[in-house]
């Protein structure tokens, strides 16, 4: 059994993949940023797998705030990861949008919340006999 870290796991691929890891056996940590699709995730996924072993956690990635904060619940609720799954994003069109650190949300969703979650989660993954990034 590996600890997993699945990020965007309420929609989409993300949670098709969360329910495919748990069906193996594996403890997810399921990330979401709106508190009633996570709600619903973790319901859908216990009546799939009554067994399974998961952690919610709610965290809006396109705020730095939510970022460091969803780091350090993990570094306190966990002393290692196996597997981060960076899947979180958003489909933003044509339309320029910011967060309110004026960082272009698409960067901040592909770019700078994995970057972060990889950096300060090194070292629980490290701990792990075989640490994996994906994104």
């Amino acid at each position: 059994m590996k600890t997993i870290i699945v990020t965007g796991a309420t929609d989409g691929i993300g949670k098709h993949l969360a329910k495919k890891l748990v069906a193996e056996g594996h403890h997810l940590i399921l990330h979401g940023r709106n508190p009633q699709k996570l709600e619903a995730t973790v319901r859908e996924i216990k009546a799939l797998s009554p067994q399974a072993i998961l952690s919610a956690y709610l965290a809006d990635f396109s705020k730095m705030a939510d970022v460091y904060a969803f780091v350090s619940s993990i570094q306190q609720d966990f002393d290692r990861i196996d597997v981060l799954i960076n899947n979180a994003g958003l489909f933003a069109g044509s339309e320029r949008l910011a967060t309110a650190e004026n960082i272009e949300q698409p960067f901040m969703l592909s770019v700078q919340f994995p970057y972060i979650l990889a950096t300060e989660l090194r070292p629980m993954l490290e701990n792990a006999l075989e640490g994996r990034i994906i994104r």
